[in-house]
């Protein structure tokens, strides 16, 4: 019998940074996917439209929101017994993915951004009329002003994706980020309020 290979939230991450990976809720209902669908992860409804054309080597990471892992164990097992060679559960799962300061899914409320301080940051002074040239104007802005940036993993730094965080580190430290960061950034920026501006 094949022990599951255990992992903490650090090691997901790592593993993560491979596009390979794939991160897969373990429930099989739609309701549990939504209520604990962390960031990057896909429903076990779409790990089964994709398995067959998947490499029995192929990074997989299995987690739940159970005590003990129940339901990810479960999962991994099976798939393991069907000759997946790299499966892992997420120790602790949804719990432990948070307390390392991760976050669970995009599904985060509507949040007012400082757009004075985020257009200073990207050095934006143009019209701020939504519409497809302004658009245009902040990503080409955005990317020259903000960089790709991976040192919270290097200093053993949680990645921290609340908005109040992101908006600190990115605009008002001056710090770049990760792709994921930047993007829920953009994902703040489009909200009820700044439209009206």
């Amino acid at each position: 019998m094949t022990i599951l290979a255990k992992i903490d939230a650090r090691r997901a991450f790592e593993l993560l940074a491979d596009p390979e990976t794939l991160l897969v809720c373990a429930y099989e209902g739609d309701e549990e996917f939504q209520q604990h669908h962390l960031e990057g992860a896909i429903s076990l409804h779409d790990f089964l439209s994709r398995k067959e054309s998947l490499r029995k080597g192929q990074p997989i990471i299995f987690y739940c929101a159970c005590p003990h892992d129940e339901t990810a164990n479960g999962q991994a097992s099976k798939y393991q017994n069907e000759g997946f060679t790299n499966v892992n559960v997420l120790e602790g799962g949804v719990h432990v993915w948070k307390e390392a300061g991760c976050t669970v899914a995009m599904s985060m409320p509507p949040t007012e951004i400082d757009l004075d301080a985020y257009f200073a940051r990207i050095r934006y002074a143009g019209p701020r009329k939504p519409t497809l040239a302004l658009l245009h104007a902040i990503v080409a802005h955005h990317v020259a002003a903000i960089p790709f940036e991976n040192l919270d993993v290097l200093l053993s730094w949680p990645i921290l994706l609340e908005p109040a965080s992101l908006q600190k580190k990115l605009i008002h430290d001056r710090r770049g980020g990760y792709c994921f960061e930047q993007n829920v950034l953009f994902l703040l920026l489009d909200t009820p309020q700044d439209r009206r501006r």
